[in-house]
């Protein structure tokens, strides 16, 4: 049994709804999360370029020209290279700069569910999953806490995605568990069920263990 809010998966999943509900209520406030956010895997953008995309914001802070790791991204990606010598964004940077945007436009137009199915979905962490060798783990997490967000959203139809956040938040603090049992197995090993569990199924063999 695990906890799914320690679950690295979950986490970043968790950082991504907090970035969208912060930038969402408070426009240009969550430059340190989408540091971290541009970071994730299922991105695959090379450390180097977040790095040198958030050193010219920082040397910016000290003229007149301030500005947010958001708007920099959000205005870089659309301005061609000044000269043939400089390259353009990096375009994987430049796609993840999108996306967050487009999902921050749907906060307020689109239920807690399909943000949610947004986000697996065009973030490229379903697409991530799927080619991982540790695919039918991480999807059985993935599937866990979507029906925690199901299970929340149902018992209180108002609730928003700053909701949402806030109720996670609470948990994670007063260090509640989301408990999910993990099952390990190969699709070709045996299957190990009960009469029950086993009835509606077809199997070449069968072992039945320890019958009176």
């Amino acid at each position: 049994s695990v906890n799914l809010l320690r679950d690295p998966l979950v986490n970043k999943i968790m950082l991504v709804i907090s970035y969208l509900a912060t930038e969402h209520e408070i426009p240009f406030s969550g430059d340190e999360m989408l540091f971290e956010i541009l970071h994730a895997d299922w991105f695959h953008i090379p450390p180097i370029e977040i790095a040198s995309l958030t050193a010219e914001v920082a040397q910016k802070q000290y003229t007149a020209q301030k500005t947010s790791l958001r708007k920099w991204l959000y205005d870089k990606s659309r301005q061609p290279a000044p000269d043939l010598f400089t390259p353009p964004m990096h375009e994987r940077l430049a796609a993840a700069g999108r996306i967050l945007e487009s999902l921050i436009s749907r906060v307020s137009n689109t239920t807690v569910q399909s943000l949610f199915e947004s986000v697996f979905r065009e973030t490229g962490t379903l697409n991530e999953i799927m080619n991982s060798p540790k695919k039918l783990e991480l999807l059985q997490v993935l599937t866990a806490f979507f029906d925690f967000v199901k299970e929340e959203t149902a018992r209180n139809p108002s609730m928003n995605l700053k909701g949402l956040v806030a109720h996670l938040e609470r948990m994670d603090k007063e260090e509640s568990s989301l408990p999910l049992v993990e099952v390990s197995g190969r699709t070709d090993a045996v299957n190990l069920l009960t009469a029950h569990a086993s009835k509606g199924r077809e199997f070449e063999y069968l072992f039945i263990a320890g019958m009176n």
